[in-house]
């Protein structure tokens, strides 16, 4: 009999490889009265669409920006301007906090709308360019006592 245990003399199991879309988080599934929509989270490269000053039409962007038609997780393609003029207020009830919650901002008040979502994109980006601006000057004080 052998001194080592059962667990020792059983090959050991490859790892598994991972890949990039397995990071990907899967969509969010709102229903609306155009079927199911999905809701991804903001990347840093959809804050260039977030260019706004009116938290309305900020919102009306995230919306457009962020919410799709198709499931895939790969697929970022936004919500066509036919469909979002197609939605009615309970969709947008629906859709505002299942898409700030995705993105990791503010909890969005019972039946929020488009004002309370461009509001939330607008503060996250503030909070966003804090924390780039904080990151560089580490980085600078970093290197300047290099």
């Amino acid at each position: 009999m052998s001194d080592t245990p059962d667990s020792a003399n059983e090959p050991h199991p490859k790892p598994k490889k991972l890949n990039l879309e397995d990071l990907l988080p899967a969509k969010a599934a709102v229903k609306t009265s155009l079927g199911p929509l999905y809701v991804r989270h903001a990347y840093t490269s959809d804050w260039k669409h977030f260019e706004l000053d009116d938290n309305r039409k900020l919102g009306k962007a995230v919306v457009l920006q962020l919410s799709s038609r198709d499931e895939d997780k790969n697929d970022s393609g936004p919500l066509t301007e036919e469909d979002f003029e197609a939605l009615v207020d309970a969709d947008f009830h629906a859709l505002v906090p299942v898409i700030s919650k995705r993105s990791g901002w503010e909890e969005m008040p019972a039946r929020a709308g488009l004002e309370e979502l461009g509001n939330a994109a607008k503060i996250a980006k503030e909070q966003q360019v804090k924390l780039h601006k904080n990151m560089l000057a580490e980085m600078r004080k970093s290197i300047g006592s290099s």
